[in-house]
Order: C-alpha cells, then structure tokens, then sequence
C-alpha cells in the first residue's frame, strides 16, 4: 500500500471520475473504499458537484456501496453558502444559477433567492442543465451592478457514463467574460474547502490524503492546502502545469 495512505487517518475522496461515473460506481471503488473504512480511515466525501443535496449524494452513494451518510459528504455549494454567510452579513438577496444542490443549502442558511431583475446582493453560479440565456442575462446584468460574483467551481467538463458534458466553469466563463468580473471560488483547489473537509474528518493535514481524477481541481486543491494526494486516471483527462505527487491507473494499484 502507498506509504502515505497507510500511514494517513482520513481520505478524502473526490466523487465524479474517482469514485463514480454519472450515477454507476466506477468498477472496484466501492471494495477499496470499504476496505479503507474496515481499516479504521476517516472517509470524507468532497465534490465540487453542486447538482445534489448532501443528503441526497449520501443516498446515492450509499445504494452503490459506499459507506456514507449526510455529514460525511461535503460539496461546493455548502461550501459558498458558508462564504456568502461570511461575505455579504445581514444582506441576503441572491440571484442563483443552479439546482437543487445549490438552492438548498442556500435557503437553509436563510438566503432569499431573488427572480430576474430584482435586487440582488450576490450571484453564485453552479452547473444548470436546463440554463437559458436569460438566466446569464440577469447574472450578467447583477455582476455588472457590483454584485458579489462567486462560482461554485470551475470544472470544465463532468465525467458521465457515455463520455464527457460541460462542467460549471463553461457557465461561470460565459458570465466572467461577459463581465470582465472573475468570481471567487468555494470548492476545489480552493484550500478553504479542504481545510472545510479536514474539519469534518476532525484531522490535521498532515494525517490526511485527497485521492482524485482532475489535476487541475483535485490535485491542486491537495496541493494548496499542503497535503498528500494521489492522481487516479479513470476521469478528467485535461493535464495541469506540475506533476502529480503519486499516479495510477485505478485505485486497486494503491493496495498493491
């Protein structure tokens, strides 16, 4: 077993191109998760999937196999209504671009989602399926008038089981360059949201590890919180600019 993992307390594992593809576990993830668990590992689930609920990605997860409940799973859009909570202070109004994932941790920390042209404090985009122009239309219109602009992520594609579809950055860039207005980030590499998940696993860096497909997202993000990580080729195949700490080709070659 890699060195690293062996000797870590929790792992923190990415979903999408990791552990899953679309709805189906990708083959041997479940045994390898299960077998870290029955090793006494303290699993964290962290995505930058902002289309589920925590409660329903635990579901998902766990009629794969995974070990999983609700306060193991951490996603991207928990993670910008802990911001929003931060940035904005008593104002509450926000113009959203996004699913249930997004809506609805947005509506428990008492935000109020706002319709088109009324005012709005803040706009946080995550992936949309069924996004139309006007909804750009009004995020654009909002950014331009100094709303506060925070992106959910900016993954470029999503792993699915018959190949690749566009990730949440595709939209969030369409707003930036319409605006000229970059926005901040709440999940991956953002250090914040590992330090978010660590807090979860109630470990210090040093006892953790971050296993996940995307160099640019995964990888980095273990790379700025400074801690150990592992590359898995099973999903995004776009490159970064530095070399991964470890690399396999699936999670069966770390037990090996």
């Amino acid at each position: 077993m890699y060195e690293a993992l062996y000797r870590s307390k929790a792992v923190l594992f990415d979903l999408d191109g990791t552990l899953i593809r679309g709805e189906e576990a990708i083959p041997g993830a479940v045994s390898f998760v299960r077998q870290l668990a029955e090793m006494d590992k303290r699993i964290v689930y962290l995505t930058n999937n902002a289309t589920r609920t925590r409660e329903t990605m635990a579901l998902m997860l766990g009629r794969q196999g995974f070990p999983a409940s609700p306060e193991t799973v951490l996603t991207s859009s928990v993670a910008a209504a802990a911001i929003l909570q931060h940035q904005l202070g008593s104002s509450k109004k926000v113009y959203a671009i996004g699913e249930e994932g997004l809506t609805s941790p947005l509506l428990a920390a008492g935000f109020e989602l706002v319709k088109n042209e009324e005012h709005a404090d803040a706009v946080v985009v995550g992936l949309h399926r069924q996004v139309t122009y006007a909804h750009f239309e009004h995020a654009v219109r909002h950014v331009l008038r100094n709303a506060y602009f925070l992106a959910t992520n900016r993954d470029r594609v999503i792993p699915l089981e018959n190949g690749f579809a566009p990730g949440a950055g595709a939209l969030v860039a369409l707003i930036a360059y319409a605006t000229g207005v970059e926005p901040m980030l709440a999940g991956k590499p953002s250090a914040a949201f590992v330090d978010q998940a660590l807090a979860i696993a109630g470990v210090e860096r040093k006892e953790a590890i971050l296993i996940g497909d995307n160099l640019e997202t995964d990888i980095l993000a273990a790379k700025n919180a400074g801690i150990h990580s592992v590359l898995v080729e099973s999903g995004v195949p776009f490159a970064g600019n530095f070399v991964p700490e470890i690399k396999v080709h699936n999670l069966k070659e770390l037990l090996q």
